[in-house]
C-alpha cells in the first residue's frame, strides 16, 4: 500500500480565495455541523500532461479556484472504505473545513465546517488530519484550540472533541493513525516553552493515555514536526523528525517505548521524510539544506541501519524542496509501482514541482514542474495508482498513461512572444517555445528584467520576476504583472510610468543551461481596463459593480455592525475609512459585515468613504459611502445620602456615573429640596462627592435628594434621585 507522508500544518497558505456564502443545513442535537452544500461541477477543469523521466503523466485540475472557500493542503489522507481524498483547509479568518474529493471526478464530495458545531465541538481551522477506515472518522488536530476534532466521514457529525491535546498553541502539529494498536499520535510543540510533547490518544476510547516528553522517550530535546506511522506484516512503527532527527518508536503501547534514532547526522538533518517499512527505507527531503537550499538533497537510506544509499541533488546541487516558502518538502512512496514522489522542490533559481527517485535504490528517475500553477503550494497523497496533490483551492490528480514521451525541442530556437496589451498594473502572458537547458533534458530557468535592471522589485534587486522551471519541453506560458507605476507593494523602484519598454530574457544562472538575454520590446498603456489573458480560467470580462451599504446606528462606546453589498454577487473584500482606521470585510455572496469599534467614531453624523478594489478580470472596482449615526452613551446615574440628618448640620451626598464601553467626565448638580445646590466635578472613577448643610429654617420631613449629570462630550446627560429625612 502506499504510504502518507502526513502534512506539517504551519506551512503557509500561498494562496487564499475569497470565502463565499455556503448553503447549509439546520443545526441539530448535541453538535451537527454546517455541513456545506458544495459547488456544482460538471466537469474537470483543465486536464495537461506532464512527463517525468521516461514516464508521461495525465493532470487533472478541479474545478475550484478563485471563487472556493478555502485553501486546501492543511492536511490530506484517503479513505478506501468511502473512496474519498480528505483534506483540512482554511480561510481568511483562522477557520475552515474537512474536504472531501471524489477521486475519479475531483467534485467535492463533502464538506464539513466545524465552525458550525456547537461550543462543545466548535473549532478553529484544522491542521492535520488522519482518516480512521475501521470506525468510519476523521482525525484533525486544531493548533489554534489545543484540541483534537473527531467527526464522522459519512455525515460530518461531531464524535469528540479532545480538549488540551498538546502544548502549545498555533504550533506545528502532526497527527497520525495506529491501525495495529488502534492508537493516535499527536505532535505539538511550545515555542514559548521550549518543549514538545507527544500525546497518545486510545482509537477506540478517545481518552488520553500518555504525553510523552523528552524524558519519556530517553531523547535530550522533543521538538516532533513530521510524524508519521508506517504498518508492515501486522507490525506497525511510529517516525516523527525531532529538530532535524528521525526518530523511530517501535512499541508505543509498551510501558517504556522502544526508541531509536535513526539519523543523528548533521549532513542528514531534515524535517521532511517518508518510510516504507515493507522496502526498509527512509526518504528524507531537504537533507542537510542550508539557508539557501545550495546543500539540501533527497537522500535514501536503509531504515534498519541508518545507512545512506543514495543522494539526489538537482541542477549541480541547486536542490531545496522550499528552504523558504515551504520548508518541509512532501513525499510519498508508492510501494506496489516502486517509485517515491517528492513535492516543492526550489531554489531562488531553480524549482520543480514533482521529482521522482527510485524506491529502491534512491536513484532519480526525473523530475518536471506540474502544471497549472506557478508553485507546488500543496500535500500529497496515493489513492490507488493515482497520486493527488493539494494546490492552493484546488486538487489535483496525476495518472499515468501508455504515451511516449513526446520529443525534446531545440534549445537553440528559444522564442517569446507577449500576449494581451501591456498596461500599467496589468498581467500580460510570456508564451515560449525550447527554453531548455543545453542537453534538452529539461525546462531553463527564465530570469526576467524590466529595461534592464532599471525597475526594481520595490524590497530591491534587479531581477523583477522569474520563471521558476519551464515546461519539460520548453514550453513556457508565465504571467507577468507590470508595476503599477508607484512606488508601493505592487509597483517599482523607481515608480514604471507609461511608454516605451523593454523586457530583457537572462538564462544560464544554473549548471548546463545555455546562455540566452534576448528583448522583448512593449508599449506600455496608462493605467485601466486589464486585457483578460488566455489561461484566465474564465475569459469573460470583469462585470462593473456597485457598493451600497445600510445605514447603521452606533452608540459610543459599542460596537455596531455595518452591512456593505457589492453588487452583483461580487466577491472580494471591501475597505471602510472610519476616522483614522481601515476596516476590512471578506465579501459573501455580495455581502459583507463589518464591525465598527466601539469608540472610533465621535458622536454626529458620519459619511464613511466604502473601497471595493475588485477582483481582477471578474469584478471592477466601485466605491460608496455608508451613513453612520452615532450618539451619545446613555449614562447610568446613582446618588447616595445619609437616611437622616439635624438642621444646622451637613449632609454627605455622593454621585456616581458610568456608562458601556466609556469612562464619564463632567460636572453633577446635587440638590436637597429646600436647600442651595452644588455643582461638583466627576473624577477619574466617575464619582463626585460634597457636602450640603441644612440650615435650621429648613422644614423638618422627607426630602427629595436630586444628582443631575450634565454629560459630556461622549456621554449624554442623567439624573438619580433619593430621599433624606431632615430631624429636628
Amino acid at each position: 500500500m502506499p504510504r502518507l507522508l502526513p502534512l506539517h500544518p504551519s506551512d503557509p497558505v500561498l494562496r487564499r480565495a475569497a470565502l463565499p456564502a455556503l448553503v447549509t443545513a439546520v443545526v441539530l442535537g448535541a453538535g451537527l455541523p454546517l455541513l456545506a452544500t458544495p459547488p456544482a461541477q460538471a466537469e474537470i477543469a483543465r486536464t495537461e500532461t506532464t512527463v517525468v523521466g521516461d514516464r508521461v503523466y495525465r493532470v487533472d485540475t478541479s474545478t475550484q479556484s478563485e471563487d472556493w472557500s478555502y485553501s486546501t493542503g492543511e492536511g490530506v489522507g484517503y479513505s478506501a472504505a468511502n473512496d474519498l481524498v480528505w483534506t483540512s483547509a482554511a480561510d481568511l479568518d483562522g477557520w475552515g473545513a474537512l474536504v472531501a474529493y471524489d477521486p475519479a471526478t475531483l467534485d467535492v464530495a463533502r464538506e464539513v465546517t466545524p465552525r458550525g458545531f456547537t461550543a462543545a465541538y466548535r473549532t478553529k481551522a484544522p491542521d492535520g488530519l488522519a482518516v480512521d477506515d475501521e470506525r468510519g472518522l476523521v482525525w484533525a488536530s486544531a493548533g489554534r484550540d489545543n484540541a483534537v476534532l473527531v467527526v464522522e466521514q459519512a455525515t460530518g457529525n461531531p464524535v469528540a472533541k479532545i480538549g488540551n491535546a498538546g502544548v502549545g498553541t498555533q504550533t506545528g502539529r502532526s497527527i497520525a493513525l495506529d491501525p495495529v494498536l488502534d492508537r493516535v499520535y499527536l505532535s505539538s510543540y511550545d515555542h514559548s516553552a521550549g518543549a514538545g510533547q507527544i500525546t497518545v490518544i486510545d482509537a477506540a476510547t478517545r481518552a488520553v493515555l500518555n504525553r510523552w516528553d523528552g524524558d519519556d522517550l530517553g531523547l535530550d530535546q522533543l521538538r516532533p514536526v513530521e510524524m508519521q506511522v508506517d504498518t508492515h506484516d501486522g507490525a506497525s512503527g511510529l517516525y516523527f523528525t525531532n529538530a532535524g532527527r528521525l526518530v523511530e518508536v517501535a512499541d508505543s503501547a509498551a510501558t517504556q517505548p522502544q526508541v531509536r534514532v535513526v539519523t543523528d547526522r548533521p549532513e542528514l538533518a531534515s524535517y521532511g521524510f517518508t518510510v516504507s517499512r515493507r522496502l526498509d527505507r527512509a526518504y528524507l527531503t531537504n537533507a542537510g539544506a542550508t539557508a539557501d537550499g545550495s546543500e539540501g538533497g533527497i537522500v535514501t537510506i536503509d531504515l534498519a541501519t541508518g545507512e545512506v544509499l543514495d543522494r539526489v541533488q538537482v541542477m549541480d546541487g541547486q536542490f531545496s524542496p522550499f528552504p523558504i516558502v515551504l520548508p518541509h518538502a512532501n513525499a510519498v512512496v508508492d510501494e506496489d509501482r516502486g517509485e517515491v514522489y517528492v513535492g516543492g522542490a526550489m531554489t531562488t533559481t531553480y524549482s520543480r514541482d514533482l521529482t521522482m527517485i527510485d524506491a529502491e535504490s534512491g536513484a532519480l528517475i526525473g523530475e518536471t514542474k506540474v502544471p497549472d500553477g506557478a508553485v507546488f503550494s500543496g500535500r500529497m497523497t496515493m489513492a490507488g495508482a493515482d497520486l493527488f496533490i493539494t494546490r492552493g483551492s484546488r486538487m489535483q490528480r496525476v495518472r499515468l498513461t501508455d504515451e511516449e514521451p513526446p520529443v525534446r525541442g531545440e534549445p537553440d530556437k528559444a522564442a517569446m512572444e507577449v500576449v494581451g496589451t501591456p498596461r500599467l498594473g496589468c498581467p500580460i502572458l510570456l508564451r515560449g517555445t525550447n527554453w531548455l537547458v543545453q542537453d534538452a533534458s529539461a525546462g531553463s530557468t527564465i530570469a526576467i528584467k524590466l529595461d534592464d535592471g532599471v525597475y526594481q522589485k520595490p524590497g530591491g534587486g534587479d531581477v523583477y520576476d522569474g520563471v521558476v522551471g519551464t515546461m519539460p519541453m520548453g514550453d513556457v506560458e508565465h504571467v507577468l504583472t507590470l508595476p503599477d507605476g508607484s512606488t508601493g507593494p505592487k509597483g517599482s523602484n523607481p515608480a514604471y510610468p507609461a511608454g516605451p519598454h523593454w523586457i530583457r530574457l537572462l538564462t544560464g544562472s544554473t549548471g548546463g543551461d545555455l546562455r540566452r538575454n534576448p528583448t522583448i520590446d512593449i508599449e506600455v498603456q496608462p493605467a485601466g481596463k486589464c486585457d483578460p489573458l488566455p489561461t484566465d480560467p474564465n475569459p469573460d470580462p470583469a462585470v462593473d459593480t456597485t457598493v451600497t451599504a445600510d445605514p447603521a446606528t452606533q452608540v459610543y462606546g459599542q460596537t455596531t455592525d455595518l452591512t456593505v453589498s457589492v453588487s452583483p454577487d461580487a466577491t472580494g473584500s471591501v475597505n471602510i475609512t472610519a476616522g483614522a482606521q481601515t476596516l476590512t470585510g471578506t465579501l459573501t455572496h455580495g455581502t459583507a459585515s463589518v464591525t465598527i469599534p466601539a469608540t472610533t467614531l465621535e458622536p454626529g453624523v458620519h459619511d464613511l468613504a466604502i473601497t471595493y478594489p475588485g477582483v481582477e478580470g471578474k469584478f471592477n472596482p466601485s466605491t460608496g459611502t455608508a451613513k453612520v449615526t452615532v450618539t451619545k452613551a446613555t449614562p447610568k446615574v446613582k446618588v447616595k445620602a445619609p437616611k437622616k440628618v439635624k438642621r444646622g448640620k451637613t449632609a454627605t451626598i455622593s454621585a456616581t456615573v458610568t456608562a458601556t464601553g466609556v469612562k464619564p467626565g463632567g460636572k453633577v448638580t446635587v440638590k436637597i429640596a429646600g436647600t442651595k445646590k452644588k455643582t461638583v466635578k466627576l473624577n477619574a472613577k466617575g464619582k463626585a462627592v460634597t457636602k450640603i448643610k441644612v440650615t435650621k429654617k429648613t422644614q423638618p420631613g422627607t426630602k427629595k435628594v436630586t444628582a443631575t449629570y450634565t454629560g459630556d462630550t461622549h456621554v449624554a446627560p442623567g439624573k438619580a434621585k433619593t430621599t433624606i429625612t431632615v430631624k429636628r
